[in-house]
């Protein structure tokens, strides 16, 4: 967490929760910070994969 690079966004859903970034999340409340980088999409987008083991999946693009 202490490597997260805070000059990159966290990604928000519509409903505003994190879709990604939570370790960014952690490490500007630690530094006290009261702002950070966000995108926050207007609608959520459909899922790339739905019940696939985290093996299954093809990280090599």
């Amino acid at each position: 967490m202490q490597e997260a690079d805070l000059s990159y966004p966290i990604i928000l859903c519509a409903q505003g929760r994190v879709m990604d970034g939570m370790h960014r999340v952690a490490k500007a409340s630690l530094l006290k910070q009261t702002e950070i980088l966000a995108v926050h999409f207007e609608q959520t987008p459909e899922p790339d994969f739905i019940n696939v083991s985290e093996d299954d999946l093809n990280y090599d693009e």
